[in-house]
């Protein structure tokens, strides 16, 4: 269990464990809610020394 925010914890723990890959998931907000809300997955990509690989979740079939 870690204190503190979600995108530093991450990044240091991706520093720590010398990661060649940081994988995430992610709702892809857009618009508003991006704008409101922000996005850990947009921090995380920008700041991560290793590469990032985003999934985003998969859209309900109808």
């Amino acid at each position: 269990m870690e204190s503190g925010g979600s995108r530093s914890i991450v990044l240091e723990f991706v520093d720590d464990q010398g990661a060649d890959l940081l994988a995430l998931g992610t709702r892809a907000r857009s618009g508003v809610a991006f704008a409101l809300l922000g996005s850990v997955a947009t921090d995380l990509i920008r700041e991560a020394k290793c590469d990032v690989l985003v999934v985003r979740e998969a859209e309900p079939h109808e």
